[in-house]
C-alpha cells in the first residue's frame, strides 16, 4: 500500500535486518539494512538522522563479524551526519563516540578507545547527567578498557561509578548491573595480587 520507496517500508527493512542480526544471520541483515539505506538515501537524503541510524546498525553487524574496517567506515559515516545534524553535544552523537571506543578497544587500540569513550562521557555527563544509565555504560566501558590495559586502580574507580549508577537506575539484578559488579570484583582481585 505504501510502496517500495516509503520511509515506513525502510523502517520495516531495518527491523527485519535487526532480527537477522540478532540471530547471527549477518548476510541477511546486511541485505535488509542495504534496502533500508537505499530507500532512506533516496527519500530522506544523505544527511537525515535515519541514515545515521542505518549506518550505525550496519557498523554493528560488521563489528560483530570482526570486520572492523567496514565497521569503522559505517560508524564514521554515522558520526559525520550526527555531528552535522544533531550537533557534537547530542546524546546520539555520544552513542557513536562510545561505539567507536568499543571498536578501537576490540582492536586493542587503547589510546583511540580512551579518546572516544572520554568524548562520549563528557557529553553524557553534561547533557544526560551522571545518574543516567548511558553515562553509567560509558563508566563501565572505561573500566573494561583500563582493566585490559592492566591499570586496575582506574578500572576499579570506573567500575564503582558504573555499579552505583546502574544499581540506582536499573536495580541490583539487572544484567548490566551484574556485569559492572563482576568487573569491579575482577579489578579488586587484580589489585590484591
Amino acid at each position: 500500500m505504501l510502496g517500495e520507496e516509503h520511509p515506513d517500508t525502510a523502517m520495516t527493512y531495518n527491523n527485519l535486518a535487526a532480527v537477522y542480526a540478532d540471530q547471527g544471520n549477518y548476510e541477511e541483515a546486511q541485505k535488509y539494512y542495504g534496502k533500508a539505506l537505499a530507500i532512506r538515501e533516496k527519500v530522506l537524503g544523505e544527511e537525515h538522522p535515519n541514515m545515521a541510524t542505518t549506518y550505525n546498525n550496519l557498523a554493528v553487524v560488521y563489528a560483530d563479524q570482526g570486520n572492523y574496517k567496514e565497521a569503522l567506515k559505517y560508524y564514521r559515516k554515522a558520526l559525520v551526519i550526527k555531528e552535522k545534524v544533531l550537533g557534537e553535544d547530542h546524546p546520539k552523537t555520544a552513542m557513536t563516540y562510545n561505539n567507536l571506543g568499543d571498536l578501537y578497544r576490540y582492536q586493542k587500540n587503547h589510546g583511540k578507545a580512551q579518546k572516544y569513550y572520554e568524548k562520549a562521557l563528557a557529553i553524557q555527563e553534561k547533557v544526560l547527567g551522571i545518574e543516567h544509565p548511558d553515562t553509567a555504560t560509558t563508566y563501565y566501558n572505561l573500566g573494561v578498557l583500563f582493566f585490559t590495559m592492566c591499570d586496575y586502580k582506574k578500572a576499579e574507580a570506573y567500575y564503582k561509578k558504573a555499579l552505583s549508577k546502574l544499581e540506582k537506575a536499573l536495580g541490583k539484578d539487572h544484567p548490566y548491573t551484574k556485569q559492572a559488579r563482576y568487573g569491579l570484583e575482577d579489578a579488586e582481585r587484580a589489585l590484591k595480587r
